[in-house]
This record gives structure tokens, sequence and C-alpha cells, in this order.
């Protein structure tokens, strides 16, 4: 055989070989760099629970534990429910509501402990209550698995000299029957649907159910806790309102904590998950494990301290909290 055909056949067989090896080193190095790839998990939740300051101290840690970027959208509960009914997002983290749209978007409300005269002040410490097997979800959801994430305390606030006697009814809602007979102004959070809902319901317990019956004073604004907690201080006006808005607000405005501790002044926020029968691409197994992070004993043993610096009284609560839930 001739010796050019030779070293030619070597030639080749060289760059085969070369050839194989970058080949093998470019595949290592593309499933290294995949599996090295930050993945994103868009949460979308309210304005008013964006700007507490609680989700900046518990996301961080998901985020490095699980080599994460979580984006957050903040926005009225409306908006951030719309997003979840576009597919948007792959956690919805919003107050705790029964209305119809939360509901075609996820299913059922997730249902909160009921109230018990002798409830622990530190539920950490005391046995969590079994959960109650979810509903069926149905295959029409867009959303899934809702689940209680955490409460948050409620205030009465108002003017600092309490004109209408407000603090000296027994609970909130003598209080509202108090506002109501004698026309006091009284201001609602238009866009936190979930806050509406808990002072609906003591509306309904106290016989006043129709906003004709609240007094001439009742007025529901557009905008969230904190807008409509300005809105009370422009008019002089009393308001319900999350205790770390009013603590957020407090330095410059004019109105106090008028009546607290109530055990039905409570707002619960609520997770629900893309539901992967409807919306494959995204990815349901992250958003489940960032559920299970924020409902973990560490995490709500987190949440039950934020800001214990600035306040004696808690501003948030462990889902497993019991509350006053009238129906």
């Amino acid at each position: 055989m001739p010796a050019g055909f030779i070293k030619r056949g070597g030639e080749v067989l060289f760059f085969l070989v070369t050839g194989l090896l970058l080949t093998g080193l470019l595949t290592a190095c593309s499933l290294n760099k995949k599996t090295e790839e930050q993945r994103w998990l868009v949460i979308a939740t309210t304005n008013d629970l964006n700007n507490s300051g609680l989700l900046k101290l518990l996301l961080p840690a998901f985020e490095q534990s699980n080599n994460v970027r979580i984006k957050l959208l903040p926005v009225s509960q409306d908006k951030a429910v719309d997003y979840g009914m576009n597919g948007g997002v792959d956690v919805l983290l919003v107050e705790l509501s029964k209305s119809e749209k939360l509901f075609k978007l996820a299913g059922a409300m997730p249902q909160p402990w009921s109230y018990q005269p002798e409830f622990n002040s530190s539920p950490l410490t005391a046995p969590t209550p079994l959960l109650s097997p979810s509903p069926t979800p149905s295959f029409d959801n867009i959303m899934t698995e809702r689940e209680l994430a955490f409460w948050s305390d409620l205030v009465v606030v108002g003017p600092t000299n309490d004109p209408a006697g407000v603090g000296k009814q027994s609970n909130v809602a003598q209080a509202f029957k108090w506002m109501a007979l004698n026309n006091t102004p009284f201001i609602v959070a238009g866009d936190a649907t979930g806050l509406r809902e808990v002072q609906n319901r003591l509306w309904r317990l106290i016989g006043r159910e129709a906003e004709s019956e609240r007094g001439t004073g009742f007025r529901v604004v557009a905008g969230d806790a904190q807008f409509a907690m300005k809105e009370a201080e422009i008019r002089g006006a009393y308001i319900v309102v999350p205790r770390y808005v009013y603590l957020n607000n407090q330095p410059s405005s004019k109105l106090k904590v008028i009546l607290q501790n109530d055990p039905a002044l409570f707002l619960g926020y609520e997770l629900s998950i893309p539901n992967n029968i409807r919306i494959p691409d995204r990815d349901v197994s992250l958003a489940r494990s960032f559920v299970s992070y924020l409902t973990s004993s560490n995490t709500q043993s987190t949440i039950l301290e934020f800001r214990k610096e600035i306040s004696s009284e808690d501003l948030f609560r462990p889902y497993a909290y019991r509350v006053y839930f009238p129906q």
C-alpha cells in the first residue's frame, strides 16, 4: 500500500478522533450549562403585601436553595387574578377570597380553622390541626391547589382624638353598628377584595348587608389599603387596614389605632399554582416547591417573628392560626 495513502489515512483518523472528543466536550459543556441555568418563578401578588416587606425577607432563601430567580408582579387583587387567568404566572399569592372570579380561576376557597376562645397565642407551639382534603380540582380550572399561606393582623384606625367614640366599643362588630347609627365617616379599600370580604361578613353579622344600611358616612374608594388609608386621613374617617399598612404609613399619618386584637380582625392570604393539564408550559413542580417552602414550619416561624423590633403585636400569623370567620 502506498505510504502516502497511509499518511492520509492517519490524518483522517486523527481528525475523526479529535472531532469526536470536541463533540463530547461541547455536549458536556451544553449539559452543564443547562444544569446551571437559573430558572424563573413568576409570582403575582398584591401591592399591599409587596409593600409590607415580608416577601423581601422570605424569597431570597428559596431563590438560593433552588437556583431560581423570582419575578414579583405586585398589582391589585383583581389584576393578579387576571394574570392567573391568562396563564402567565407560576404562583398566585393574594388575599383569601370567596369571589366568583377567584373560584372560576382556581376552584374552592381553602377553609380556615374555626375560632376557639382558648386559641393559643403562639400556634407553632400547639398541635397543628389536620388538613381537610382539598376538593378535586376541575380540569377547567386554570389554577389549582388553593392553600392558606398566613394571616395578617387587622386594626381599626381613625382620627387621633376618636371623635365618634369608636374606641369605646367592646368589639369590631359593635363598632360597625355604632358607626352606622351615627353616620360616622368610614372608608373601605375597593381594590382589596379579601379585606372588603372580612368587613362584609361583619356587616352581615349585625344585619346590615346592604351598603345603604351602613350610614351616610360609608364610602368605598378605588385603590388598595394604603391608598384608602390616606383618603381616610384626608376625610377624618375611620378605616380597617392590615397592621403593617398602618405601621408603614404611621410616621406621616394623623391616624391612630382605635380598635385591635379582635379575633375577627384577620385577613388571610392564599396560594394557588397552575393546573398543568390546562397550562403544560409552566414549571408546576417548582411552583409546588415554593408553596411547600412558604408553609413549612421554619418559614412560618419567620413569618410570626416578622418586624418584632417595631411592633409588640404580630403583624402576620401562621396559616394554622384560628380566627373568627363568620359565614
